[in-house]
């Protein structure tokens, strides 16, 4: 006969049991996007670089000088080789951080005054993974994108045509659906020796207007994935356009704006992209 303490050890195993059994597809989940995230470190990094900017910060306004005047600032953008003749896709909000930036309207004693921002890009960059870098100009911009193509300054010498690594683009036909993974390829900063990341994540909601984009995506430049290697888009900048209003005392005035990561679909991108390796044939071809 059983004893009372083996009778409730018994239930108890099995509950234990039927526990691993319902979580051992979490686990496989998790080695199979871990098993995804290394694959795209070692097949898509070697495309992905770092392009640094000098942007001339205007801000015109009665208020001007509280907000700092003009200056200069520097800025850090992810950049994906998309073609051997260095043609570069880079995200246009994060290389020249002033264009995210609308009119403000600020309510001070009663009397509203607008501050209106720009910026103009002073020098481009091109930082490969090694170190080697280079100087590099603003090829095609499309503003409802955010999306600057960037190329070297001068032609590049074999040595340096040789380091660039383009990203095979593909279709563009797979999409995601909602609450599936996704994994951003990314570098972190040079602080960080731009070491390659991969930032799994999940689609968190799909966005139909004006244009079809997901969210879920934050590494602005990155190219995203599905678990298959499928690339689905990149991340970008969608702006609102909308003005910010607020009360602002004397000395304590910061500039912002209102914008959102998103992942653009790769088919909206691709259309851009051949117009972009137009202008580089023609850059190209005038250089010689």
């Amino acid at each position: 006969q059983r004893s009372p303490t083996q009778n409730l050890k018994a239930p108890m195993k099995n509950r234990m049991i039927l526990a691993a059994i319902a979580a051992l597809p979490c686990l496989l989940r998790a080695d199979e996007v871990a098993d995804a995230g290394r694959k795209l470190a070692e097949t898509k990094a070697a495309s992905i670089l770092q392009i640094e900017g000098v942007v001339e910060i205007s801000i015109e306004g009665k208020l001007a000088g509280m907000a700092g005047g003009n200056q200069e600032q520097k800025s850090e953008a992810l950049g994906t080789v998309i073609d051997k003749s260095g043609l570069i896709l880079v995200s246009d909000g994060i290389l020249n951080p002033a264009k995210m930036m609308k009119p403000m309207s600020v309510n001070v004693g009663g009397e509203q005054q607008t501050i209106t921002v720009s910026g103009q890009l002073k020098e481009v960059r091109i930082k490969l993974p090694d170190g080697t870098e280079f100087p590099g100009r603003v090829l095609l911009t499309v503003d409802d994108l955010d999306l600057p193509f960037v190329v070297p300054e001068k032609a590049l010498t074999p040595e340096q045509s040789a380091k660039l690594v383009p990203l095979e683009l593909g279709a563009g036909t797979a999409k995601p659906a909602l609450l599936d993974y996704i994994l951003s390829v990314t570098r972190l900063s040079r602080e960080m020796n731009s070491e390659v990341s991969i930032r799994p994540g999940r689609v968190l909601a799909t966005l139909t207007k004006p244009r079809t984009a997901w969210l879920g995506a934050n590494d602005v430049g990155a190219p995203v994935y599905n678990l298959g290697g499928d690339l689905l888009g990149f991340t970008l900048v969608r702006r609102d356009g909308a003005t910010s209003t607020s009360e602002v005392r004397p000395g304590a005035m910061q500039m912002g704006a209102r914008a959102e990561p998103v992942l653009v679909p790769l088919s909206d991108i691709l259309p851009v992209v051949e117009q972009a390796r137009e202008e580089a044939a023609k850059k190209a071809k005038k250089d010689e």
